[in-house]
């Protein structure tokens, strides 16, 4: 039994209960272990799949001070925090798990957008025309894969730097097979696009599946199936209960 699988044990048991149906968790290790707790601990049972490794690549990084930064995912954040010790600086996180874990790293100027680059990129417009006389430069920490890109949004006043590339999974695990076949999943919560597209290529999921999505961009891959939007884990559990009474 390999590393990955000895940490998933506790989550990703098959039950033979014909009652017990699974959520299936997608995300990296790191963040589906944290969210599979606490579905938990709402009596949502999770099996998990992480669709994508995260690898920090090396970079240099710049004097921050006087700069706002972007933040696209909490994994940018995660690279990036233990460089920054000014934590009055402005911070533009892409949704409310990224600005959760700026507050955590002691941020206290954040401003939250709606879970997508393009409502973070409007915000900031709106920034800027609201304070003309303010000009910030910003620094966007990001993935090598990116929706927006901000340093042609602002051309001369942004810079992106990349901390991490995402390797998708090559297969699936045994057990997500076995759930799949025997009807055990209840749904599939999705957080980005290239998660769904990994999904896509190693799966053909039955049609009568939930997908719970993040985004529009994300749910419109799947067309067939019926689909949900999600803010936070509150949506996701008031989806998962009503999933249930289907």
């Amino acid at each position: 039994m390999n590393q990955i699988s000895r940490q998933l044990g506790i989550y990703a048991t098959v039950r033979k209960e014909k009652k017990t149906r699974f959520l299936l968790l997608t995300r990296p290790l790191k963040d589906s272990l944290l969210l599979a707790k606490h579905l938990k601990k709402r009596g949502v049972m999770t099996l998990l799949q992480p669709l994508l490794c995260i690898e920090e690549t090396p970079f240099v990084c710049p004097n921050l001070e006087g700069k706002e930064l972007i933040f696209t995912s909490q994994n940018a954040l995660y690279a990036t925090v233990n460089l920054m010790h000014n934590r009055t600086l402005t911070v533009w996180c892409v949704g409310e798990k990224t600005a959760e874990t700026a507050r955590e790293s002691g941020f206290i100027n954040i401003h939250t957008a709606q879970g997508n680059g393009e409502h973070l990129s409007l915000m900031i417009e709106a920034d800027r025309r609201n304070n003309p006389l303010k000009r910030p430069h910003y620094i966007h920490f990001s993935g090598e894969d990116i929706t927006i890109d901000f340093e042609k949004k602002f051309p001369g006043e942004c810079q992106r730097i990349i901390v991490y590339r995402t390797q998708p999974a090559e297969t699936l695990r045994p057990s997500v097979h076995r759930a799949l076949r025997s009807q055990a999943i209840l749904g599939v919560v999705l957080y980005s696009k290239k998660t769904a597209l990994t999904l896509k290529n190693l799966v053909d999921l039955p049609p009568s599946l939930p997908i719970f999505a993040l985004s529009e961009a994300i749910a419109s891959l799947f067309p067939n199936h019926p689909t949900s939007l999600f803010k936070n884990e509150d949506d996701i559990v008031a989806m998962v209960k009503n999933s249930l009474k289907t």
